[in-house]
């Protein structure tokens, strides 16, 4: 585990990767021939993730090296150069990279920049709108929440989701999400909240059929917000879900 006491744990290869590759072909976006560029060490799980890049047909960037040396903004230099057209950084370096003054939206070729992803702490709604403004508003932010006794996320963004600030876009495709208020009512916006996990084979039926069929509640993305929430950042663009096995469908925000 990354967190408290080691602890032993066993995981199916199988499955895992099947569901890595569904995470980045669908959740992530990662193309066959994309460059993939994902910074982290080889003792926390994103290296498996990193590593399974190689299942979609993308070619795999590694850095060996410090994130801000020898100066803040060596992570978009590395992607500019290699043209990654999926990032992935954590909330620290987000906010070092504001706090730095950086602009590599302007000072950096970052158009095959696509999806940056976000995990290993909140993401809170500032570096949200320090990417739009100073990386590029086509760039969607897919903060993303998992965990390494699954290997994978329980929630995170997509192609076809609106990105909020300092929210998560939605529940991963197969995961019956819910949240629960203290006194065990479903909730949807509270503060403290537990998460469980249930009936995924269902989940993924379901929200496999209302994927392919164009609509974003498969993804929980739009059905169960509030009328109060903001409007968001950016919203969800058509795209081309390509299926595991070749096969794509239209899916429209």
């Amino acid at each position: 585990m990354t967190t408290g006491t080691p602890k032993g744990i066993v995981h199916g290869h199988g499955g895992v990767l099947l569901d890595h590759h569904r995470l980045l072909g669908l959740q992530l976006d990662l193309r066959p021939g994309d460059r993939f560029l994902w910074f982290t060490t080889t003792n926390w799980m994103m290296c498996n993730l990193v590593v399974s890049g190689l299942l979609i047909g993308a070619t795999v960037v590694l850095y060996d090296g410090s994130p801000t040396y020898p100066e803040p903004g060596r992570l978009w230099d590395i992607a500019a150069e290699h043209r990654a057209a999926v990032l992935g950084v954590s909330p620290g370096y987000l906010l070092a990279s504001a706090k730095a003054g950086l602009e590599p939206g302007r000072d950096l070729d970052l158009s095959a920049l696509r999806s940056l992803g976000c995990t290993g702490a909140p993401l809170p709604a500032q570096p949200y709108y320090w990417v739009r403004d100073h990386v590029g508003a086509h760039v969607q932010v897919a903060s993303t929440s998992g965990g390494t006794d699954i290997v994978s996320t329980f929630a995170g963004g997509a192609p076809t989701t609106p990105v909020w600030a300092g929210e998560i876009s939605a529940p991963v495709l197969g995961v019956a999400l819910e949240s629960w208020d203290a006194r065990g009512s479903t909730a949807h916006r509270t503060a403290s909240v537990l998460c469980n996990c249930r009936e995924i084979a269902r989940a993924v039926a379901r929200t496999a059929g209302t994927y392919a069929a164009g609509s974003n509640s498969g993804l929980g993305a739009t059905t169960d917000r509030a009328a109060t929430t903001p409007a968001p950042l950016r919203t969800g663009a058509a795209a081309v879900v390509r299926g595991f096995f070749g096969s794509a469908r239209r899916a429209t925000a």
